[in-house]
């Protein structure tokens, strides 16, 4: 991915992502899984703005959110925000949890970087993982958000294999996106940006997918597939 073409979209997640309902369900089901594991720390690797930060903060102000963000720009924004001693690379600590949303899609080797982050994780750690579905999917969308490839349940799993970890959850999210997704896929766009929804419709796309997220565990498929494993040992 271009520097350029990275913070076009970047300035665009900031811009909307305190109202656009995919991002908002997706920190909703986070914030969950930190909840019934009753985590008290995490790392947000790729943290973009750091709503998924605040959020999280929002339920529990006591909790200590680290992030991991190579654009310059989002950088000084979450010191801002979160403080210099919550960025990553100001400490050695070991995490409880790690968050790589949407993040294993834009690196062409994937096993370096969860070696990396399997190695921050202290035993008995949970990482939540996030990728967009299906390479039938693949459009000029991935293109020009610098994708290397898209994933199934499967292809993960090949993937997690070379780790010792154990399987909490498995699944796919947003399986009511998929026609949308393949409408993007012909109309050829030639943008990054999430496209624009009035308030109304995006509050009501909001709760009907996340009545829908509820389901994740049975529903065969979807627009992302989702992940939370537990580190066995280091």
């Amino acid at each position: 991915m271009t520097k350029h073409k990275l913070n076009a979209h970047l300035v665009n997640q900031i811009e909307r992502d305190a109202n656009f309902f995919w991002l908002n369900v997706r920190f909703n089901i986070v914030s969950s899984i930190i909840a019934k594991y009753k985590l008290n720390n995490l790392l947000d690797v790729g943290a973009g703005s750091g709503k998924l930060g605040r959020d999280i903060k929002e339920k529990n102000s006591k909790f200590e959110y680290y992030f991991d963000e190579p654009d310059i720009d989002a950088n000084k924004q979450l010191i801002k925000d979160f403080g210099q001693k919550y960025k990553a690379t100001k400490n050695n600590r070991k995490f409880e949890s790690i968050a790589l949303l949407d993040v294993l899609e834009h690196v062409e080797n994937p096993i370096n970087l969860l070696e990396d982050c399997f190695s921050k994780l202290q035993k008995g750690g949970v990482m939540i993982i996030s990728v967009p579905a299906y390479q039938f999917l693949w459009s000029n969308w991935d293109v020009l958000l610098g994708h290397y490839k898209r994933y199934t349940v499967r292809s993960m799993l090949e993937l997690l294999d070379n780790f010792n970890i154990e399987i909490l959850e498995k699944n796919y999210l947003f399986p009511e996106l998929l026609f949308p997704a393949f409408l993007r896929k012909i109309s050829k766009t030639k943008s990054e940006k999430f496209p624009k929804i009035p308030d109304f419709f995006n509050r009501i796309f909001y709760f009907f997918s996340l009545i829908i997220s509820k389901f994740r565990r049975v529903v065969p498929f979807g627009l992302s597939v989702f992940f939370v494993v537990k580190k066995i040992d280091d």
